[in-house]
This record gives structure tokens, C-alpha cells and sequence, in this order.
């Protein structure tokens, strides 16, 4: 899955700008949809190995600025656009923690794991 989120996601938001001139919102909707679709699938499985709400949290923030954004009317020429990429922004940050998340899960498993760094018993760095 995120294979197909990493090779997607450039290919669909380069090739965004052509599909707006066919001025179809349900292509742009069915896009939203998709792109929420694959983030919650994505913290749903990674919840399972780092237990940490923090991205669902900040994803969850992301896809509500999203679904206001779609769903209000703007007197701002340029609010929707930029509503547009402050979910972005959010949806990116909650990939990145939970990237770290993951990482840092990974190694807890072991005895005196910090923040993603093994420790001996005696405390120092392996």
C-alpha cells in the first residue's frame, strides 16, 4: 500500500493541474476521497505496531480542514487554495510521525529502548 501511495501521489497531484481544466469537481472529490481513503488504511495498520494516536490525531485534523475547505463558501479569492494546502501540510505531518512512530516501535521491543536508540544494560548506545 505504500508502494502504491508513494508512486500515486506525484502522478496524481502532477497531473492535477490538467485534470482541473476539465473543470469536473467529482474528479477532484473522487481524489480527496481516494487520498483519505489511503491515509486512514495507512494508520489503521500502523496503529497495530506503534499504538500511538498522535498521527490519527493530526491526519484526522487534516482531512476536517479538507472537508470544510470542499464544503464552504469563501469571499477570499485565494481561501480555498490556501485551506487546500494547509491539510496538505497536516496530512503530510501525520505521515511523517507516523513514519516515526513506526520507527521508534520498531526497536521497542528491545530492553531500554529510547526514542529509537538501543541502549545496553549499562546505558550506553549499541
Amino acid at each position: 500500500m505504500c508502494a502504491l501511495h508513494c508512486i500515486l501521489g506525484p502522478v496524481l497531484a502532477a497531473s492535477a493541474g490538467t485534470l482541473s481544466l476539465f473543470g469536473d469537481e467529482r474528479i477532484e472529490i473522487a481524489l480527496a476521497v481516494f487520498a483519505c481513503g489511503i491515509v486512514v488504511y495507512a494508520l489503521q495498520h500502523a496503529y497495530s505496531a506503534h499504538r500511538s494516536l498522535t498521527p490519527a490525531a493530526v491526519a484526522t485534523g487534516g482531512i476536517a480542514v479538507l472537508g470544510a475547505v470542499r464544503t464552504a463558501e469563501f469571499d477570499l479569492e485565494h481561501a480555498e487554495m490556501l485551506g487546500s494546502v494547509a491539510a496538505s501540510m497536516l496530512l503530510v505531518a501525520a505521515h511523517v510521525l507516523n513514519t516515526r512512530e513506526l520507527r521508534r516501535a520498531a526497536c521497542c521491543g528491545e530492553a531500554g529502548c529510547m526514542l529509537g536508540t538501543h541502549r545496553s544494560a549499562d546505558g550506553d548506545a549499541a
